[in-house]
This record gives structure tokens, sequence and C-alpha cells, in this order.
């Protein structure tokens, strides 16, 4: 675990300067995974995107993939190789969070609500949705109106998307749906435009 390399940007990450870490003397002292690492390259020469969580000098905890293979400098020298995915660990809880708000959200609206992607395939739906159309919400993710309303049925309901993208406004139909039991429903839809940071809907 002595140190033989370090690389001067190390500061980057660990917030340690080269002259600090060199007086910790062995790579335990920043990372918490010495003990595991060992224990692993017995039966493997290289270890690839190994998740840690450490402690910088602020006291921030931080996310590295670490990449481990053994060389032969020094009777079989450890080279670590620590990428910081600090910021994407938490853009991913962030987004991780807004799902489950647009779950509970949708969720607890008592109409069929849903949202499609640019395609016009399903990126969210409600139960009410799914038990409208006899199927499971999670089984349509990803799936456009087809698999629930056919062809011609689809055709309609992209045609009206494409409206309301093109219009870039909220959009009232009043359309026809054929129920589970083969009844014809009539619905008031409302579409409405989402748009991204950079203003696409």
């Amino acid at each position: 675990g002595t140190f033989v390399f370090i690389c001067p940007n190390l500061d980057v990450i660990f917030g340690y300067s080269l002259d600090e870490v060199r007086k910790m003397v062995a790579i335990d002292k920043l990372l918490g995974e010495q003990s595991s690492i060992r224990k692993k390259l017995k039966t493997s020469n290289e270890l690839a995107n190994i998740p840690c969580d450490i402690t910088d000098k602020a006291g921030t905890i931080r996310s590295l993939l670490v990449n481990v293979k053994r060389v032969s400098i020094k009777g079989g020298t450890i080279l670590y190789v620590c990428r910081d995915i600090t910021e994407r660990k938490r853009a991913e809880r962030e987004l991780e969070q807004k799902n489950t708000q647009l779950d509970s959200l949708i969720n607890n609206i008592s109409d069929m609500a849903w949202l499609k992607d640019a395609d016009s395939r399903f990126i969210a739906v409600n139960k009410a949705f799914g038990d409208a159309v006899g199927m499971a919400p999670e089984s349509l993710l990803n799936e456009t109106c087809e698999v629930c309303f056919g062809k011609e049925g689809a055709k309609k309901f992209r045609e009206d998307d494409l409206t309301v993208m093109e219009k870039d406004r909220q959009v009232v139909i009043e359309e026809k749906i054929l129920d589970l039991q083969e009844n014809e429903v009539w619905l008031e839809t409302i579409k409405s435009p989402i748009r991204d940071k950079s203003g696409k809907v």
C-alpha cells in the first residue's frame, strides 16, 4: 500500500497537496477499499470500475470509480486510476428524485395521464391509463399507442402529438376510443408541449 508514484493533479479529487499525501504513506488512508481490492487481486490482475466513496480534505464525500491493475514494477506494484463521478452521481440522484415526484403526481390523478417523447413513445403512464387499456403502466414505457390502440388509433394520436409540437401550445381534443368491452368512449384530451432547458419541445 506504500506510494511509489503520485499523479500531480491528485489534489483535484482529494483536496490534499502532494506533500500531505506523501505523509499518509499508504493509499488506504485515502481509499477505504484497500483490503477488498487486495483480496480481489489474488484472482485477477486487473479490476475495472470499482465504486468507492471517499471523504476529501474539506470533509465532502466524493464518489469515485477506481480501476486497479497489477504491474510488474518493484515486485508487483498496484496501479490505481481514480475517476471522480461525484457530479454524475448527484445528477442521477436528482433525476431519481424527480422521477419519484412525477410518479407520485400522475398516480394520484384519477384521470388518465401520461408523458410522451418527441417520437410519441410513452415516458410515463399512470395507473388510470393502464387500467383503461388493460395493460400494466410499466409495460407501456418506450412503446407507442399502437400497442394499446392499434395502427389506426396510433396514427391519429401521432398526428395530434405532431400538431401540439408544431403549434407549440396546449391543444384540447375531443376523441373517441373503444374501451376494453369494445364500447365507444368519448374523451376530452388535453395535450401540452413540455420544453427542455434549450426550449425544444
